[in-house]
């Protein structure tokens, strides 16, 4: 396997968390694939070589992968490429001005967010080295770089802050910290990032658990429901479950067995 990521320069740091490139041969007769899990991103995708699939389908040539709540398997049979952008939570929407709570569990077509330029932008890195696909992908970025009209900046401040604390951040500190009423901020960033504070809240707190687990398997559970602020047990059960797809013990005994890895 074959995998690498670019930081983002300049203004687009603001908005973009990297940009990647995937090499890999993921065997057969039963197909491979990567785990995607919800953690507040957005990706742009662009098949180079291969098809991924999900239980709905193959996956168009360029994609976008929406906010999740659930996690998604990605298969593909034999060898595949693909490189991508992957945006904060509050990244993609300043350049496309589409909703992002319409595609909440979606994975579209990257023309319905660009038109036409989909299919400009896709040949450019088809026929691109990856470093210079990272360039092409950037130079699309920068030609629809938004106006910041304070409005990104607020929604940004907000991923930042629940993103720090990993979740503890109260709705009505948020709002009162963005000059917003709390009925205000929740409309504004579920149109940016697809999801309500408090739902972004839970997924970090998810993500720090699971990104813990993916390192360290053998962790005490309930040490780390502690850790992590979970009112009890049963709570953190029903959260991981709900996010992972797993109870938080299976997860664990996944990744141990190496059925689940990073970049799987």
């Amino acid at each position: 396997m074959r995998y690498f990521e670019s930081p983002p320069e300049g203004p687009l740091a603001d908005f973009v968390q990297c940009f990647w490139y995937l090499e890999k041969d993921y065997g057969g007769p039963n197909p491979g694939g990567e785990w995607i899990f919800p953690d507040g991103t957005t990706d742009l995708v662009i098949q180079r070589d291969g098809q991924f699939a999900t239980e709905s389908g193959p996956l168009p040539a360029s994609f976008m992968v929406g906010p999740r709540h659930t996690p998604v398997l990605l298969r593909c049979h034999g060898r595949a490429a693909a490189i991508g952008v992957r945006f904060h939570p509050h990244g993609l929407y300043p350049f496309f001005r589409q909703p992002l709570n319409r595609f909440v569990e979606q994975i579209v077509p990257l023309a319905v967010l660009a038109g036409p330029q989909a299919t400009e932008i896709e040949q450019q890195v088809l026929s691109a080295t990856p470093w210079a696909a990272f360039a092409r992908l950037k130079q699309f970025l920068l030609a629809r770089q938004p106006v910041d009209d304070g409005e990104s900046a607020r929604m940004r401040t907000c991923v930042q802050w629940l993103r720090q604390t990993q979740g503890a951040a109260p709705v009505s500190a948020l709002a009162a910290h963005v000059k917003l009423s709390t009925r205000q901020l929740e409309r504004r960033f579920r149109l940016v990032t697809g999801f309500s504070p408090k739902q972004l809240a839970r997924i970090y707190r998810f993500d720090a658990v699971r990104d813990r687990l993916m390192l360290q398997p053998g962790t005490d559970l309930t040490a780390l429901a502690h850790t992590a602020q979970y009112h009890d047990q049963a709570h953190f059960i029903h959260d991981f479950r709900d996010l992972a797809g797993l109870a938080p013990t299976g997860f664990a005994r996944e990744v141990a067995t190496g059925a689940i890895k990073f970049n799987n």
